[in-house]
């Protein structure tokens, strides 16, 4: 049999986090950088991201002003660290739950896996549900959601080509693309909606990308 060629890749890697935001390499700094981000989960859930304060960061995490702007020069900038920390989490989960199928039942029962978890941690979390909410009205944020969407679609097209698709590899990886732009709509619509409805729209995506991957059989 042939070997696959890789798929140009759609767009950039894994989003990382802004260049602006001090990377700390000393252990008490990342251990002050990591606090800060802590605390900014917390806050987060109790009064949303538009009552979050840099101010109270500093409070609660007992860390001077001058040091959470020292990391993060701005709460947009602090906003979308967090956002771009919760899109690696979600990458090393497909990377890991797609690494080792083999065969197209097991590739969608791991999609089927992903998609589902990637889901419930959008719902529970306060945090992406606000991103979501108004993921137009920041331009940094737009990238980094350009930028998992290209990631996921490489992937998931890397993981069907690798254990075999019976369609054309352009069209395989121009469905990977349509596909995952179905799936991340019906995320972010379903995580407003009440919970059966949305799970319910959730597996009803499902089912209809696997089919449109090839990975199982059109119902």
């Amino acid at each position: 049999m042939p070997k696959r060629k890789r798929a140009d890749p759609a767009g950039p890697g894994p989003p990382t986090t802004l260049q602006d935001i001090r990377v700390p390499k000393q252990h008490r700094s990342k251990r002050r950088a990591d606090t800060i981000v802590k605390v900014s989960h917390e806050l987060i859930a109790k009064h949303g991201v538009l009552g979050l304060k840099m101010s109270a960061i500093a409070e609660k995490a007992h860390i001077p002003i001058g040091s959470v702007y020292q990391y993060f020069p701005t709460k947009s900038a602090l906003i979308s660290h967090l956002f771009a920390l919760n899109l690696e989490t979600y990458h090393d989960l497909a990377r890991r739950s797609f690494s080792g199928v083999a065969g197209a039942a097991e590739c969608a029962e791991a999609f089927r896996k992903v998609i589902v978890e990637v889901y419930l941690d959008n719902r529970r979390d306060s945090l992406m549900r606000e991103i979501w909410s108004g993921v137009q009205a920041d331009r940094t944020i737009r990238q980094l959601h350009l930028a998992d969407n290209a990631y996921f679609s490489q992937l998931a097209f890397d993981t069907i080509w690798r254990v075999g698709s019976s369609l054309p590899r352009q069209q395989l990886f121009r469905r990977c693309q349509i596909v995952n732009e179905m799936w991340d709509g019906t995320i972010r619509l379903a995580i407003t909606l009440d919970n059966r409805v949305g799970a319910t729209l959730v597996e009803e995506s499902i089912a209809l990308g696997l089919a449109d991957l090839g990975l199982v059989a059109r119902v």
